[in-house]
């Protein structure tokens, strides 16, 4: 599928997520992708946190987000781009 196409066919969910749990090879899938993401001068400055489970979703997104989103605290998991700093 070419990236405009996955591109048209996205949608927003606004009203509720699922609860089920993520499989760890989608998780895999997206972590590998997000390696493979291009960066300035390959630098790739970031790490990636996966944060899984009701209370931890719950205490991340109140805690990371400027305006907390009761529809981001009922995601099953919520990867995390974080800065590392030892390569900036």
């Amino acid at each position: 599928m070419e990236t405009v196409e996955v591109m048209g066919k996205r949608c927003s969910l606004k009203s509720r997520l699922s609860e089920r749990a993520v499989e760890p090879e989608k998780i895999n899938r997206v972590l590998e992708a997000a390696r493979l993401a291009p960066s300035a001068r390959n630098t790739q400055a970031w790490r990636f946190v996966v944060v899984q489970g009701k209370e931890a979703v719950r205490t991340l997104v109140q805690g990371a987000f400027f305006a907390p989103s009761a529809i981001l605290e009922q995601a099953p998991a919520i990867i995390q781009r974080v800065p590392d700093l030892e390569t900036m």
